[in-house]
């Protein structure tokens, strides 16, 4: 599978139908706007109707520029056919649609979800799914750690618990390196600890070059040495 053509396909796509939406918004908008349409009597609704669809398109072209923006933000990365995702988590959160099926649809790999977080059979739905990749966030770690332990903690398919803060006892028992990221909705990966190569535990990673230019500066948005708290 050509990744990249794919994703081409998929920004065109969203780019044609931002267009129509906008297109469409200015229409309504002008509709709304226009003297005709001014209400005649009270039953009158010609400028409410106009001015409610023209909110609806506005919103609807908002929502499609955040996709073409979030795919233009999308890292391939190497994901085998067939590999799998296994995500408990809604498909509001970003997590499981952005870095859930959006990823597994691209690279032609598999993505099984669970219908909510239960720590008693997480690992079990792991096995169940084959999963290659688990998605997790800060707060289940903990708690898988809480659960009793089975002889089998460690006999699971993924090797990658994504995303959290790293726990060495997490990984020890249960055979599945933490990949840590920070960012947000909005951003989308900013900062990660490497997939494979060794990394700085309570370090959120380095920087996301492909994406973003960044800097960790003080109240006057100039650079900081290394070692020196500052902002993102």
């Amino acid at each position: 599978m050509n990744k990249r053509a794919l994703l081409k396909k998929i920004l065109s796509q969203l780019e044609a139908e931002l267009e129509s939406y906008s297109r469409a918004a200015r229409a309504a908008h002008a509709e709304a706007t226009d003297p005709q349409s001014k209400a005649e009597n009270k039953y009158d609704t010609r400028g409410l109707e106009a001015a409610y669809l023209a909110g609806a398109q506005s919103r609807q072209a908002a929502e499609t520029q955040n996709a073409i923006e979030a795919f233009q933000k999308l890292a391939l990365k190497e994901f085998k056919a067939g590999e799998a995702i296994y995500s408990c988590l809604p498909l509001f959160h970003a997590v499981a649609a952005w870095l859930g099926v959006v990823p597994a649809l691209i690279n032609g790999g598999r993505i099984a979800f669970g219908p909510r977080f239960s720590p008693a059979t997480y690992w079990d739905e792991v096995r169940r799914a084959k999963a290659d990749l688990a998605h997790g966030i800060f707060s289940m770690v903990p708690i898988l750690l809480k659960q009793p332990e089975r002889p089998d903690d460690a006999d699971q398919p993924a090797r990658k618990f994504y995303f959290a803060q790293a726990s060495e006892a997490f990984e020890a028992r249960f055979n599945c390196r933490i990949i840590e990221v920070y960012g947000a909705t909005e951003t989308g990966i900013v900062t990660a600890t490497p997939w494979d190569a060794p990394r700085k535990l309570l370090s959120c990673g380095k920087p996301n070059t492909d994406t973003f230019d960044m800097i960790i500066a003080n109240e006057r948005d100039e650079p900081v040495p290394a070692g020196t708290v500052g902002e993102v």
